[in-house]
């Protein structure tokens, strides 16, 4: 398995999803790795956090944001 952390990045933590599925190459089929999927509270709360840093982000010159 490749080392990816599939796990979801809201408001700067990792966080386990509601659900893990398999990640599958699509030449032999075999497992890569896992992805963690977002129960409807997740997505909320990723949308509500991205609203509130929208201006803080939107401020910072570009090559800043690049950075992050």
């Amino acid at each position: 398995m490749i080392d990816v952390d599939g796990r979801l990045f809201i408001a700067g933590k990792r966080l386990d999803g509601e659900r893990v599925d398999p990640v599958r190459s699509p030449w032999d089929a075999r497992v890569v790795g896992d992805v963690h999927r977002a129960s409807g509270a997740q997505v909320e709360r990723a949308i509500a956090e991205g609203k509130r840093c929208e201006p803080v982000m939107r401020a910072l010159p570009s090559h800043e944001r690049r950075a992050i």
